[in-house]
C-alpha cells in the first residue's frame, strides 16, 4: 500500500530513487538484455528473465533498479490497485533486493515479492539484510499466473502424431474439421473479433470457475491490452490468430526468448469450440519446431483446469513459484521529493 501520496506523485518519486529507471527506457532495455544473456540458463525459469513478460505484466507501470551489476524489476500489480510487485534479482548480487526495499520503505508500507522460487524465498527470509523489513510471510498466489507451476514442453514431443503419451490430445483436436483450420499472423483487422472471443472466453470460464478471484472485466481487459501491445512492440512479441471455418477463433503470443527457446505469453481461444485449444497448442509447438526452437515455456496457471490442460502435453520440466508479502517500516532512507 502507498504512504500518503498521490499515485502520480509517487511514480515521480520512484523515478528519482538512485538506480531506478522506467522499464521502457532504452538504457533499461540494454541493461536488461545484457544481464539476461549473462545469467539465464535453461535451469532457470525463463519468464523471470523475460522483458516481454515484464512489459506486459507491468503495463500499468514498471521500473528497473540497477545496483552492483544486478537488476530488480518492480511494477504495479495488474489487478490490485496500489499493490507493488517486486521480482527476483537478475545478476550476481541477490542482496540488491534488500537495498531496493530500503529505498521503497519511505513510500510503501508493504510490497509483494513475486515469482520467487522456493529456494529464493527461503534464502530471502533467512538472510534478511534490510533494516526496513518489519514482517514477511510466504503466501499462496490466488490471482496471477504462478499459482500453478510453469510447464516447459519439448516441441518435438508435444507434436508427436503417434504413441500413447499424447493420445488424449490428438483425440481432442481430431473432433475438429482439421482442413478448416488455419494460422495467420495477427494484424489490427482481427482486433474486434478477438475482443468478442475474449468475452466468450470470460463468460464460459467464469461459469466453470465460479470461485475465481477476478471478474469478467478483469479477464477481458488484459486481453484487449495484449491485442494492442503486440502491435506496438513487434520487437518483443510474435502473435498469431487461429481461423476455423473462415472465422477467427483463437489468438496466441510468443517470445523468441533465446536460441532454441521460446516463451508462450498469451493463449486465447473460443471455449465453445471443443478441441480448439488442443489444436492451437499443437500448432504453436509445430510452428516453433519448424523454426528450430526445441523448447517452450508455457507459463503458470491460475486454475487447476488450466494446469491440467498444459500438463496433458507431457512437460519435460516445470518451475514452481511463490509470493511473499513484506511489510516495511521507513528508516532514515533516501526520501525523494516530487518535482
Amino acid at each position: 500500500m502507498l504512504m500518503s501520496c498521490t499515485h502520480t506523485a509517487l511514480e515521480s518519486r520512484l523515478q528519482m530513487l538512485p538506480g531506478v529507471m522506467p522499464l521502457t527506457h532504452p538504457s533499461a532495455t540494454e541493461i536488461f538484455n545484457n544481464l539476461k544473456a549473462a545469467h539465464w540458463n535453461p535451469e532457470k525459469n525463463s519468464l523471470n528473465h523475460s522483458l516481454a513478460y515484464f512489459t506486459f505484466t507491468g503495463r500499468k507501470g514498471a521500473w528497473l533498479y540497477y545496483s552492483e551489476d544486478t537488476i530488480v524489476i518492480f511494477c504495479w500489480h495488474p489487478n490490485i490497485k496500489n499493490q507493488l510487485l517486486v521480482y527476483p534479482p537478475i545478476g550476481r548480487d541477490f542482496t540488491a533486493i534488500y537495498r531496493l526495499l530500503d529505498l521503497l520503505a519511505p513510500l510503501f508500507s508493504d510490497v509483494r515479492l513475486a515469482r520467487f522460487s522456493q529456494e529464493e524465498a527461503t534464502y530471502f527470509i533467512a538472510n534478511n539484510q534490510s533494516e526496513s523489513i518489519f514482517f514477511m510471510k510466504v503466501i499462496e498466489e490466488n490471482i496471477l499466473d504462478w499459482k500453478f507451476a510453469s510447464p516447459v514442453l519439448s516441441t518435438q514431443k508435444a507434436t508427436e502424431k503417434t504413441g500413447p503419451d499424447l493420445h488424449l490430445v490428438r483425440k481432442e483436436y481430431r473432433k475438429l474439421d482439421l482442413i478448416q483450420l488455419e494460422t495467420r499472423p495477427y494484424v489490427r483487422i482481427y482486433y474486434d473479433r478477438l475482443a468478442e472471443v475474449g468475452h466468450v472466453y470470460a463468460d464460459l470460464f467464469l461459469s466453470q470457475n465460479k470461485d475465481f478471484a477476478l471478474g469478467a472485466d478483469q479477464i477481458t481487459q488484459p486481453n484487449a491490452d495484449m491485442l494492442n501491445l503486440v502491435l506496438e512492440r513487434p520487437d518483443l512479441y510474435q502473435s498469431y490468430v487461429t481461423l476455423y471455418k473462415g472465422r477467427v477463433e483463437g489468438f496466441y503470443v510468443l517470445e523468441k526468448f533465446a536460441p532454441h527457446y521460446a516463451n508462450a505469453l498469451w493463449f486465447l481461444y473460443n471455449r465453445s469450440i471443443r478441441g480448439l485449444a488442443y489444436w492451437q497448442m499443437t500448432q504453436l509447438c509445430e510452428m516453433l519446431k519448424k523454426e528450430n526452437i526445441h523448447t517452450v515455456n508455457l507459463g503458470g496457471s491460475e486454475t487447476n483446469g488450466m494446469d491440467f490442460f498444459k500438463t496433458r502435453f507431457r512437460p519435460i520440466q516445470s518451475f514452481s513459484a511463490c509470493s511473499i508479502d513484506v511489510e516495511l517500516m521507513a528508516q532514515k532512507a533516501f526520501i525523494p521529493k516530487a518535482a
